[in-house]
């Protein structure tokens, strides 16, 4: 008696990396396989068919999860997430007018040190000035992404304060922190409030 069927398998890995596993509670290696659908002959994969499926499995305890669990931040990329969102938006403040203030310049440096990025420098904030906009709001909305509510608006507000630091806000820069409130996904009453709250702080004294 002959037996066969269909039946999906899962060989070897397309890639591996780091994700963080809901089983384990923690980043783990994974593996990212692709599944095939095999013609079996007494159980045996004889001739692959089609491709029916992706999954990640952990290297760990081996639980396999579809691909959006790859969509949840590690957890050194929710420690890098913060100072690169200051970063980001600290410079995109800049740009819009306190490029040539030494006072906004040391604000600046000094707000992506505070929020984790101690290695930030003068240079460091000069070349991401010389970046186009684009890209710098395009990594300001990754790293956002990665980030609560509270801290999105606590990067609002250091660069409220970066924008503050020499004078009163000007219209371009009122601007651009609406733009970067956008970025960060906040809604305008939540850039208007952070905007608000440190301009009545004081922040420019």
């Amino acid at each position: 008696m002959i037996i066969w069927g269909l039946r999906v398998f899962y060989f070897g890995s397309v890639t591996r990396g780091v994700f963080h596993c809901p089983e384990c509670g923690g980043d783990r290696h994974y593996n990212h396989k692709i599944g095939r659908r095999w013609f079996t002959l007494f159980f045996v994969p004889v001739i692959p068919l089609n491709m029916v499926a992706e999954l990640v499995q952990c290297r760990t305890c081996y639980t396999r999860y579809n691909m959006n669990v790859l969509d949840v931040p590690t957890s050194r990329q929710l420690a890098l997430a913060y100072p690169v969102a200051v970063s980001a938006a600290v410079t995109l403040v800049m740009h819009a007018g306190g490029a040539g203030s030494a006072l906004a310049s040391t604000r600046a440096v000094e707000a992506v040190r505070l929020a984790g990025g101690e290695s930030h420098s003068p240079a460091a904030l000069h070349a991401e000035m010389a970046q186009p906009a684009q890209v710098v709001h395009q990594r300001l909305a990754a790293a956002g992404g990665c980030l609560a509510a509270e801290a999105r608006e606590r990067v609002l507000a250091e660069a409220t304060r970066v924008a503050l630091a020499d004078a009163p806000l000007t219209g371009d820069e009122r601007s651009a922190l609406a733009t970067i409130g956008r970025s960060l996904d906040l809604t305008a009453a939540q850039v208007h409030g952070v905007i608000d709250i440190v301009e009545r702080s004081g922040a420019h004294s």
